[in-house]
């Protein structure tokens, strides 16, 4: 068997040397190597951030590890300066550019010394360093060199022990298997008893299974639920599929040293996985959380998945009338005053040190726009002396509902320090790219009016210029669209969303019957719980209102979610159906099928009611586009919106 591969498969814009030296170990090495491909680590000292990230960390539990750098650029020593320079490279006085951290191998050093503090200062680990337990090596794989070239001139701080070249992607094992062979020993030390300098021990690596458990949750992949499935005892395979992506490592690590923090994130960069890892790390230190959830099915949610103590999750109903109004019901005018109360009085606080607020932009509804819960729970954490904390995450993309237009509130302007989550870690990127295009289109067509109006103030152009320059405008407004549509990150590509058209609502539930039917039969491990079904419209006026008031759409004698889109916010299914889809829908309420599509982790179908006048119109008038191609109106909207077009 081959050795196992963290990731499994490496897709993306990655270097062209490393994905060489992946598919080398993934094919030449045995299965009881374990290879780890780009290893992320950040740490705040002295409020400074360091990054440093190991190409690749090979794992034997009877050898030890090695940490592993990888070289796929030309250079050389340079004696004069006595430094390593790239070749190909100058830096401002015409001189080959320093290599940096002092050339590959002491960066390689410099990696290995940081996985060993790691190992080191880790409460579950620790003793795997203090009694000697693991061998921490380090190499370097030089792509541009041969096996060939003249070492006798490498200076001291590099060695063709530990050093791979081109010839060895072929066959890399035996090689490897040499650099483990290299004895390695502890520092000196000083004899307690006698005060004699002494030689270092030697390192055995005498690593056994538990040893390897607690490397692999507490190192390789931390066991956060950030990246965690709902069971805690998950194989380390599994792990590795879901890790924590690096920007998300670099948020929970970088905001620890602010106290007002604002993160901004589309829908499935995982706002809310962070907010939980964010609270369970205050938790742990022994202090109270209050986490504001927009709605109950996200709050019972969050309480049976990720219940931890001191963590308190609630709605602002419920933050108001337990903590506020005394259990008296929901007051907005007295939880407001008694959070002034709170602001001004040194004796008393809230019985919360911290607070946390998740799908913040859906908090302001037209019932709080003269009473700004939010704002004063700011207002309260900043007026405290300790280390209390108020963090907020929201998608700018929701627009905020009734206060304040589009303009951010005081609590996001004004926060220490503002964050954006990039990469989606919940679609795929087609399902992503699909959720994304309407909600990108009516966003083009708001900033379009803005600037119509703004050129057509300008009283010194005439009225041609006017619209040469208003076209102008929208077309690199377009592209920029564009471009952040096609440049989205996903978990994996996945397949396109399917689009099915249907053009009146009769045999609606019996297409959302044959979806379901057709999923389950696809394979044996699909299953009715992977699915959820959303409508775009309200619970006034779906044509399911049975069915929305119980929550439920039955199927047989079993029972699926059913939900509103909005109602379904924070939450995801692997299979989302995305029905009750008009023309209205992408022309007024494309915040819902925004929503509804991104909920979906994998699969993802849309039943729209839609005729082929419809389409047109949509594809004319709303997408701006013109119509080409001998296709069906139906398929090239569809198209447009990112699916494919499919009927039963």
């Amino acid at each position: 068997m081959p050795a196992h591969m963290y990731p499994p498969d490496i897709k993306g814009d990655i270097q062209k040397g490393e994905r060489k030296v992946y598919e080398s170990l993934k094919n030449n090495l045995t299965s009881d190597y374990h290879v780890i491909y780009s290893r992320h680590k950040i740490k705040v000292e002295n409020g400074f951030m360091r990054e440093n990230e190991g190409d690749f960390i090979i794992y034997n539990r009877k050898k030890g590890i090695l940490v592993l750098e990888v070289k796929d650029s030309c250079f050389s020593f340079d004696n004069e300066r006595n430094c390593w320079v790239l070749d190909n490279q100058l830096d401002e006085y015409g001189r080959k550019k320093v290599m940096p951290h002092q050339g590959p191998w002491v960066q390689a050093e410099i990696e290995k010394s940081e996985l060993y503090k790691t190992i080191k200062y880790n409460f579950n680990t620790s003793y795997i360093c203090k009694n000697n337990k693991c061998k921490i090596l380090f190499g370097v794989w030089l792509l541009q060199a041969s096996t060939k070239t003249n070492i006798s001139s490498w200076p001291g701080d590099s060695a063709p022990e530990i050093t791979l070249f081109a010839e060895d992607l072929i066959n890399p094992l035996k090689k490897i298997e040499n650099m483990f062979d290299i004895r390695i020993t502890t520092g000196f030390y000083k004899d307690r008893n006698t005060g004699e300098i002494k030689d270092g021990k030697e390192i055995i690596n005498c690593l056994d299974e538990n040893d390897e458990r607690r490397l692999f949750d507490n190192i390789f992949f931390p066991k956060a639920d950030i990246i965690s499935k709902d069971s805690y005892d998950v194989t380390v395979n599994e792990i590795n599929t879901i890790q924590l992506l690096k920007e998300q490592t670099i948020v929970l690590d970088f905001t620890d040293q602010n106290q007002t923090v604002a993160i901004n994130g589309a829908a499935g960069t995982g706002k809310t996985l962070v907010a939980v890892e964010k609270a369970k790390r205050l938790a742990k230190e022994g202090d109270t959380v209050l986490f504001l959830c927009f709605n109950n099915p996200l709050k019972e949610y969050l309480e049976k998945n990720h219940n931890y103590k001191n963590i308190y999750y609630k709605t602002i109903d419920k933050f108001i009338s337990e903590d506020l109004c005394n259990g008296h019901g929901v007051d907005y005018d007295k939880g407001l005053a008694r959070l002034l109360e709170l602001c001004n009085n040194e004796n008393e606080s809230l019985p919360y040190k911290h607070v946390i607020i998740d799908e913040g932009q859906d908090f302001a509804v037209q019932q709080l726009d003269n009473q700004d819960i939010l704002q004063f729970l700011y207002e309260v954490i900043k007026s405290k002396d300790d280390d209390s904390c108020f963090y907020i995450f929201y998608d700018e993309l929701q627009k905020v509902n009734g206060a304040n237009g589009n303009e951010d509130p005081e609590y996001i302007k004004k926060a220490q320090t503002k964050v954006t989550l990039l990469t989606n870690c919940r679609n795929t990127k087609n399902i992503a790219m699909a959720s994304l295009k309407p909600i990108l289109v009516t966003q083009a067509h708001e900033i379009g009016k803005q600037i119509e109006e703004e050129v057509n103030k300008n009283t010194n152009l005439n009225p041609t210029q006017k619209m040469e320059k208003i076209q102008r405008k929208k077309a690199i407004l377009k592209k920029n669209i564009e471009r952040r549509q096609n440049n989205i990150k996903g978990s994996s590509d996945g397949d396109k969303p399917e689009m099915i058209f249907i053009e009146t609502n009769d045999k609606l539930k019996e297409t959302v019957n044959k979806v379901i039917k057709e999923y389950l039969g696809k394979s044996t491990e699909n299953k009715l719980s992977d699915i959820a079904i959303l409508t775009c419209m309200s619970k006034e006026t779906t044509l399911f209102k049975d069915e929305i008031n119980a929550k439920e759409w039955k199927y047989h004698s079993s029972a699926i979610p059913f939900m509103t889109t909005s109602t379904f916010k924070g939450l995801e299914a692997d299979f989302i159906i995305l029905i009750e889809v008009s023309k209205k829908t992408f022309t007024h309420y494309a915040m819902s099928y925004y929503v509804g599509t991104s909920r979906a982790k994998q699969n993802l179908t849309i039943i729209a009611n839609l005729a082929e006048d419809d389409c047109k119109f949509l594809i004319t008038d709303w997408l701006e586009t013109k119509i080409r191609g001998k296709e069906t109106l139906q398929s090239i909207f569809a198209g447009c919106m990112k699916c494919i077009m499919r009927t039963l």
